[in-house]
């Protein structure tokens, strides 16, 4: 038999004990060529795996999805005139086993040895496939077949927040390019998780112990039927989740945000964002912002997207506005709206410049009449989006590449991390309400001149002295610092 040695010392003892007890000779992958080559020689037959070709083997279809497979069988077969034959085994009756002999794989081909190769492993999975479609329960190994595939599956669990959402899909889309690089295809699926009760969710990220008694009947059967190579999730609730179907899947898992009550060390990579006071450690990474999917590409896209649909002049020095909503503690109050929008309308007179407005799904009814009714007639606004009334797909990527000034509501970190990786001079106002972490967020991105911020009284004033002096933009490394740690797992 030629076989690779098992990592435990005495599970290898073991096995190559019962294989001696039946009379069989071990030959050790690991520098035993030559003495398989003395065994065809001598008239032996070799006992060799077809599924285990690790980084050397070669990507044969394997149930539809490319899989390593060793080329050493048919290689030997190949270049020593030796006969090949697919023998399978199924254990009956306790320790009897039952041995089925196919019939003999024809070598012949063309005078390409490698082509060869390529078309015999080819036979010889279809035959092995048939095998294990007709006795799946023979078939099982706890290693991932798939792994050295040049094509990934990506899985996102969503837990239905917008923000969390919008950073997993960054961390896919960084991972994807990751793969790209190494000439590896991937596709990206999402599945929304949803839990049976709050009890099951919090008893599920302390003890991770099933999924079927802490999922949904839906979700369950939804995650469970997929195999993923990458499994990302961003927030507490779904770390639990991640870990689990990681470890079943055998895959790589990304958390995004404090990975709750679990520890850092469950899981292949942590990105942390510094306002979360992260702990350290060699597969944590920390981003001074929350990641998301605004770069320059993307927001030069989606604003030829909306000058085209909208009318709106390039050439013009555009203010865009994001206005957010209500949180647990900040209250995005009449009274804000008000001196917001009269900030707005004086900066726009004394810039001479044109206003990009829009709202979020979060912005409070009262809030958007105030705006409609403030800007209404006012001829600098040449777009004003109301997002619970009509939104466009593209208005935030579009205004934030449109606009070189950009004010933002205090509130959101997801926002204003957005508005940051545009790269151009982002204003926050002062408000009460916000919680430590957002202090913290704020305070670090106003430090390293990330944002500009003041008190909204004074939000004019300070915007104008920016504009004049146009100091030097800072440049988030937030995605190359996940792109580098990346690399190292993938």
């Amino acid at each position: 038999m030629f076989i690779r040695q098992q990592g435990l010392p005495r599970l290898n003892k073991l096995l190559n004990g019962y294989r001696k007890q039946r009379g069989c000779r071990i030959i050790s992958r690991e520098g035993g060529l030559k003495e398989a080559i003395e065994a065809l020689n001598n008239n032996e037959a070799i006992g060799m795996t077809v599924d285990q070709g690790g980084s050397t083997g070669l990507l044969i279809d394997f149930f539809g999805f490319p899989a390593s497979i060793p080329k050493g069988a048919v290689k030997l077969a190949l270049r020593h005139k030796a006969v090949l034959i697919p023998i399978f085994f199924a254990r009956i009756n306790g320790p009897k086993i039952k041995v089925w002999s196919g019939e003999e794989i024809s070598l012949s081909g063309s005078q390409d040895e490698s082509v060869d190769i390529r078309s015999i492993l080819r036979k010889a999975i279809a035959i092995f496939e048939n095998f294990i479609f007709n006795n799946p329960k023979e078939y099982l190994w706890t290693y991932k077949i798939w792994k050295h595939s040049n094509k990934k599956k990506i899985l996102i669990l969503n837990d239905g927040r917008t923000g969390h959402l919008r950073q997993s899909e960054a961390v896919a889309r960084l991972a994807q390019e990751v793969l790209s690089r190494q000439d590896i295809e991937s596709e990206v699926e999402m599945v929304e998780v949803s839990f049976k009760n709050n009890f099951r969710r919090i008893l599920l990220n302390l003890f991770p112990v099933s999924l079927e008694k802490s999922l949904s009947p839906d979700s369950f059967n939804k995650v469970f039927g997929i195999s993923a190579d990458i499994i990302i999730s961003a927030g507490s609730s779904l770390s639990g989740v991640n870990f689990l179907l990681s470890r079943d899947n055998l895959s790589k898992s990304i958390v995004v945000m404090r990975p709750a009550l679990l520890g850092l060390n469950k899981f292949n990579l942590v990105i942390v964002p510094r306002h979360d006071l992260p702990a350290r450690g060699k597969n944590v990474v920390v981003t001074d912002a929350a990641l998301n999917l605004i770069d320059e590409e993307s927001i030069g896209l989606e604003s030829k997207k909306l000058s085209a649909s909208k009318g709106l002049n390039k050439g013009r020095l555009y203010m865009a506005v994001l206005v957010g909503g209500n949180s647990k503690r900040f209250n995005l109050s009449p009274v804000l709206i008000l001196r917001l929008m009269e900030e707005l309308k004086s900066l726009s007179r004394s810039l001479n410049a044109d206003i990009l407005l829009t709202t979020s799904r979060r912005t409070p009814k009262e809030a958007e009449e105030i705006i409609k009714r403030e800007l209404k007639g006012f001829d600098a606004v040449k777009l004003m989006v109301i997002a619970n009334e009509a939104n466009i797909p593209e208005a935030v990527g579009g205004m934030l590449g449109l606009s070189d000034i950009i004010i933002s509501t205090p509130e959101s970190i997801s926002m204003i991390s957005e508005a940051v990786s545009s790269r151009k001079y982002v204003f926050v106002f002062n408000a009460p309400g916000l919680s430590l972490k957002h202090e913290r967020f704020l305070k670090y991105l106003a430090e390293r001149k990330y944002i500009y911020r003041d008190e909204i009284g004074n939000l004019g004033n300070m915007i104008k002295g920016v504009w004049a002096a146009k100091p030097v933009l800072p440049s988030l490394r937030d995605s190359q610092l996940v792109s580098q740690a990346l690399n190292k797992i993938l």
